[in-house]
C-alpha cells in the first residue's frame, strides 16, 4: 500500500496499542487514516476500544482489523465482537473483515494456525481488504 508507515511489534498489547496511538498524536505523526490490526494476543474490552477511538478523535478513518485465531484462543470471538459492534458506532471506524476471509483459506497460516509467512497469500489477502477499507 503506498505511503503506508506500519508499526508492528511481536505480542502488542491493545493498551499498548492506544499508548503508542497517543504518542504519535502527541508528535504529530500520526496519520489521517488509521489501521489498527490488535486482539490477536488478547482480550478486548469495551473500554479499551473507547479509549482506542478518544485516542484517534480527529483521524478522519480508522480501519480496525478482526482477528483469526484457532478455536482453542478463547477470546477471539469476543475480540471480533467488540470490533464488528464498535466500528458502527463511530462515523470513521471501518471493519476489514480479515477472520471471514481467513476461515475459507486454512492453509495461509502455519502450523500454529495463528502465524502467517511474511509476504505470502494469506498477508497478500490481508493487505489487499485493508486497502478496500481505506
Amino acid at each position: 500500500i503506498p505511503g503506508v508507515v506500519v508499526d508492528a511489534a511481536v505480542s502488542r498489547q491493545w493498551d499498548a496499542g492506544v499508548a503508542l496511538v497517543q504518542q504519535l498524536k502527541a508528535e504529530h505523526t500520526l496519520g489521517a487514516i488509521v489501521v489498527i490490526d490488535l486482539g490477536t494476543n488478547g482480550p478486548v474490552s469495551w473500554q479499551q476500544f473507547t479509549n482506542m477511538m478518544e485516542a484517534l478523535a480527529g483521524v478522519s478513518r480508522v480501519v480496525f482489523v478482526t482477528v483469526h485465531l484457532p478455536p482453542s484462543y478463547s477470546w477471539s470471538a469476543s475480540v471480533n465482537e467488540v470490533l464488528q459492534e464498535g466500528v458502527v458506532r463511530y462515523p470513521q471506524g471501518r471493519l476489514a473483515d480479515f477472520n471471514k476471509l481467513a476461515e475459507a483459506h486454512p492453509s495461509w497460516f502455519g502450523a500454529d494456525g495463528v502465524h502467517m509467512p511474511i509476504g505470502g497469500p494469506g498477508a497478500q489477502a490481508m493487505a489487499s481488504l485493508i486497502k478496500s477499507q481505506i
